[in-house]
């Protein structure tokens, strides 16, 4: 019995570009929300939510924008929060 050809993949290809994950990782770094960060990379909330759950599953192609996510710790933090008394932030 002869094999099956693999099928091509067919659908629509995914909006996250390297210039759109590099808008929305700069946007979301800066502590921007969700919202904000989709108007500036020109594409909509619900496809960064996708993304974001993909990437929490596992998808490798998606991890960036999860760790844009975190907050950024520079010296300045430590140096207010103990200006502050409040110890670290």
């Amino acid at each position: 019995m002869p094999r099956r050809k693999p099928r091509p993949r067919v659908g629509r290809p995914s909006r996250l570009t390297i210039d759109t994950a590099v808008k929305l990782g700069v946007a979301l770094g800066r502590g921007q929300c969700v919202v904000d960060a989709s108007q500036a990379a020109g594409v909509g909330k619900t496809s960064i939510y996708r993304w974001l759950a993909l990437a929490r599953t596992g998808d490798l192609r998606y991890l960036a924008l999860v760790e844009a996510r975190k907050p950024v710790r520079t010296e300045w933090d430590d140096f207010f929060a103990s200006v502050l008394g409040k110890g670290r932030l």
